[in-house]
């Protein structure tokens, strides 16, 4: 990721996960949301970090 940068692939993978149920954090290059919500972390610039409740 971090070599090709953002590319609709990973959009559109990001963009999937966040239509998950229980879905908590979608911290990637392409957005950072937490609980379905914009967040600022730092980094995932080379990596999706996905988490959900349960």
């Amino acid at each position: 990721m971090i070599n090709s940068g953002i590319t609709p692939e990973i959009v559109s993978l990001q963009q999937s996960l966040e239509n998950l149920s229980n879905i908590r954090e979608n911290f990637g290059p392409s957005f950072k949301h937490k609980n379905g919500l914009p967040w600022t972390v730092p980094g995932h610039q080379d990596h999706i970090h996905f988490s959900i409740n349960l």
